[in-house]
């Protein structure tokens, strides 16, 4: 892509799609897991765009920091020879090796087969080790996002013997909520882990929790 992986060149990059698509807004935007916290940075930077925000399990911003400082945070350059070595390695089959469990016996084969073809493919390779280079920046960036009034509701996995150490709970999770003026949350999904909440028996549950919340939205 241009302009390049962090959060705020996604937002910039959503909002030009969205323009070009014509597509209507203000829109529900939902974000799982790492989505979770780029949809906050769009929906921070392009607060018109949206009327209300859905996040799902955020990651962690202070995790994603990886340690380094805010200054070289935020100027760092693309990934370079890394970014290419894993293209390499895509065009020899080894992403499509590592990547063949993903989804798990949860997901159609159908669809499977598309997320499994996708995420083979060198480009997919490129964006995702950038994405990844991109963290630190992208975690700042969070840190930074303000909704003021918009609604947003916060909704999170739970389940003893799947925890992770990268998702936003305790502090994390009230200093995301403390972004808008109207969070609604944290709302638990009894008996769901990080994955489940979008590929699994938890999905119905999620999304009665996102068609209630939009339907109370104002203009709804």
């Amino acid at each position: 892509m241009d302009g390049g992986y962090d959060g705020i060149a996604s937002a910039d990059q959503l909002a030009a799609l969205v323009k070009a698509a014509k597509i209507q807004t203000p829109l529900v935007y939902v974000g799982h897991s790492y989505g979770a916290n780029l949809a906050l940075i769009f929906a921070s930077r392009y607060p018109q765009a949206v009327g209300g925000l859905v996040l799902l399990d955020p990651a962690d911003p202070r995790q994603m920091h990886f340690g380094v400082p805010r200054a070289e945070a935020m100027t760092a350059t693309e990934c370079g020879a890394k970014c290419y070595l894993v293209v390499a390695a895509a065009h020899l089959g080894v992403t499509r090796l590592l990547t063949s469990h993903i989804g798990g016996p949860d997901l159609a084969k159908p669809i499977a087969d598309q997320l499994h073809a996708g995420m083979a493919r060198p480009a997919t390779a490129y964006a995702a080790m950038a994405s990844w280079g991109a963290f630190p920046k992208t975690g700042y960036e969070t840190d930074d996002a303000r909704l003021g009034a918009m609604p947003l509701l916060v909704v999170l996995s739970a389940s003893q013997g799947h925890a992770q150490q990268d998702l936003c709970r305790g502090a994390c999770i009230a200093k995301i909520a403390a972004t808008s003026m109207r969070a609604t949350g944290p709302v638990f999904i009894a008996d769901s882990t990080h994955g489940s909440l979008v590929i699994g028996k938890q999905e119905a549950a999620v999304a009665a929790k996102i068609i209630a919340f939009a339907r109370g939205l104002p203009g709804s």
